[in-house]
């Protein structure tokens, strides 16, 4: 091979190269900017909230993350977890119920201490209130938190301040909890009688 054959082998070999680099480059440039439209939420929404207009928005985000989120019509649906506001959610997020079969929501009016300074998606074990003839006794173990409510009846979201207090700046009047329907009745009496006092449970 003389001189002048190998320089212009080099130089296809080069070209060749270079157009494969910027084809490799600019097929990685096309899947970055694809897009794809997925669900966010524009508020704070509890555990078995139900998805009405205006709880939800259409964005855009890269299609590389899309593969798990939550996309289409959610309206009907329900929240299975807690939703932040301006939370991406995942398919997983949203079901066509809100609680469990079998489960009821309860809710016991608080004061701070007896509280627990839960927030939705917690869980806590729910107590009578001790008095000077009647020890506390434990009625439910791990009841989940759905909502927290303060006193102008708004769900408080959890994360914008500390404690359990709305972002309106209401502190927390009433925790909605997720109990067994059979078992709600004996935590219904106490509750009515502002008697209860929550403890957060263990992780």
């Amino acid at each position: 091979m003389n001189r002048a054959t190998g320089i212009a082998i080099a130089l296809i070999v080069a070209i060749v190269c270079t157009l494969l680099i910027y084809a490799g480059a600019n097929k990685k440039y096309t899947e970055a900017v694809r897009t794809a439209k997925v669900l966010q939420a524009t508020q704070f929404i509890p555990a078995g909230e139900k998805i009405a207009p205006g709880m939800l928005q259409v964005v855009d985000v890269p299609q590389q993350m899309a593969q798990d989120l939550a996309a289409g019509d959610a309206a009907g649906r329900y929240a299975k977890a807690p939703v932040m506001k301006d939370q991406l959610l995942m398919k997983d997020d949203l079901g066509a119920t809100g609680r469990d079969p079998g489960y009821a929501e309860v809710y016991v009016p608080v004061d701070v201490p007896s509280s627990a300074c839960v927030t939705s998606g917690d869980y806590a074990d729910v107590y009578t209130k001790a008095d000077n003839n009647n020890p506390s006794v434990l009625l439910y173990q791990k009841a989940e938190v759905l909502d927290v409510v303060d006193s102008n009846a708004a769900e408080t979201q959890p994360g914008k301040s500390s404690g359990i207090v709305a972002g309106g700046g209401g502190a927390a009047v009433a925790i909605g909890i997720a109990v067994p329907s059979d078992q709600a009745a004996k935590i219904v009496g106490p509750a009515s009688q502002k008697q209860i006092y929550l403890v957060k449970s263990a992780e």
